[in-house]
């Protein structure tokens, strides 16, 4: 449960620092599952983008979902919000 609160942490850091995000994720960790969604400002461009990086997400309701386990590292979270960012 630490790990996920802990990635969950840093895609509402970056969403943070990238004021055209949109975070739907709950901010208080109490109140966040293991998903995570948020609304960058071209998100077929940014799906495009993940995809083309291997990255496995999915698009629901206007949202770049995440799903990051216990297996998911913070660096490979970290990767994948730098593409986002690059884009």
């Amino acid at each position: 449960g630490r790990h996920l609160a802990a990635l969950g942490d840093l895609v509402v850091a970056w969403a943070d620092a990238h004021p055209a995000v949109r975070l739907v994720t709950p901010r208080d960790p109490a109140r966040r599952a293991g998903v995570l969604a948020f609304v960058p400002p071209d998100v077929a461009g940014s799906s495009e983008r993940l995809r083309a990086a291997g990255v496995v997400h999915s698009v629901r309701e206007g949202c770049i979902r995440l799903s990051p386990h216990w297996y998911t590292t913070p660096a490979e979270l970290t990767g994948a919000l730098a593409v986002l960012a690059g884009g």
